[in-house]
């Protein structure tokens, strides 16, 4: 409270330190640690080098530490004023770039964990924390700069510490996501939102902390954020229109090293991925996607083939593709070969549209 009086003194008089570069330094470095119950019990704490597996009934306190500043009023007052298309320069451009960089500094500033020495301790929750509805006013400008920005790797600064945070700030994540699609699919072509998508998926595929693992503790998280980055999402998707297929068609190079390192170990974003491929937006890449599903779907185990509502998508997708690529499927027999062995794959399984699909092509001796 001392240093806060000392602030409110050197701005009235006008002396205080106004450097929007480093603003957030100074009330993270003052935050006062509070503990903090976990969302769900089952958490998995490692700190120093160790890991512990308790509850929150165990004699463990965790803590976190609130910034002395009003992140809810700094998003409300900000989010409609250090908007990048109301920049007037690439100077200003920067200027509110750092300022957005401080503010998400100090917002996930909440998310870190400590011991009572305020020594960082990362929690791995099975649910982790709901999003604030605050977020938004975050999140929003935030997105949009990234969108509108030139320079792509300038942007890292501000998506690579969100996608940092891991699994258990999933929530936080999807909600970033969500509004960086939208912004980017509001005009039919924007370049740098494509390099940015691009950027942060290659990331992704590289990164420990997000890689697919069934048995791991949050494997439903992962998968959930996964799905979301891919843009196969239903809180994604519904943002397409025809119009962006070529955007779709563009990702088709990181689709493609997706699908050959998880598809087959990823039964839930394979149903995802197949209801986007059933969508118009998808067409220019769906006859090699479903090359890529017939590979996974070799590959696949038994839990894979468990996957609910997956052996239904598949085939609703290849009623799709033969609908409207009967033609394609006449004239590459490779794509037309990859069609009929993932059907059979599908009939194997009894499939009522899977049987239908193979009857009427059998009739029209195909």
């Amino acid at each position: 409270m001392r240093r806060l009086s000392s602030c409110k003194r050197q701005f009235i008089k006008n002396s205080l330190d106004c450097n929007i570069s480093t603003w957030a330094l100074a009330p993270v470095n003052h935050a006062e640690l509070i503990p903090y119950k976990p969302h769900r019990r089952g958490i998995c704490l490692s700190r120093r080098g160790l890991k512990d597996e308790f509850t929150a009934h165990d004699p463990v306190t965790i803590y976190r530490k609130r910034p002395e500043v009003d992140l809810e009023l700094i998003g409300s007052s900000f989010k409609d004023i250090f908007s990048i298309e109301d920049a007037k320069d690439v100077v200003e451009q920067e200027d509110w770039l750092q300022f957005w960089e401080q503010a998400l500094i100090c917002r996930l500033f909440f998310n870190q964990c400590f011991d009572k020495d305020g020594v960082v301790i990362r929690v791995e929750e099975h649910e982790g924390d709901p999003a604030w509805m605050s977020d938004s006013d975050f999140l929003r400008p935030i997105a949009k700069f990234i969108v509108g920005m030139n320079n792509a790797h300038s942007t890292e600064k501000l998506w690579k510490p969100i996608m940092n945070l891991g699994p258990s700030d999933r929530y936080f994540i999807e909600s970033f996501l969500s509004w960086f699609f939208l912004f980017g699919f509001e005009r039919d072509h924007n370049e740098n939102f494509m390099a940015v998508w691009k950027l942060l998926l290659n990331d992704f595929i590289n990164s420990d902390c997000w890689y697919l693992n069934r048995s791991s503790g949050q494997w439903h998280e992962i998968y959930e954020v996964w799905a979301s980055l891919l843009g196969i999402y239903p809180r994604v998707t519904f943002s397409y229109a025809e119009r962006h297929q070529d955007a779709i068609n563009e990702m088709k190079d990181c689709y493609f090293q997706w699908a050959k390192d998880r598809l087959s170990s990823d039964a839930y974003s394979t149903m995802y991925f197949s209801e986007l491929l059933k969508n118009p937006v998808a067409r220019l890449i769906r006859l090699d996607a479903i090359t890529w599903i017939r590979d996974a779907a070799n590959k696949g185990n038994k839990w894979w083939w468990k996957e609910e509502g997956l052996i239904g998508s598949l085939a609703e997708l290849l009623s799709v593709a033969w609908e409207q690529h009967k033609a394609e499927y006449a004239k590459d027999r490779e794509a037309h070969s990859s069609f009929r062995e993932l059907l059979q794959l599908l009939v194997n399984k009894q499939h009522p549209v899977a049987i239908d699909l193979q009857a009427r092509l059998g009739e029209e001796k195909v």
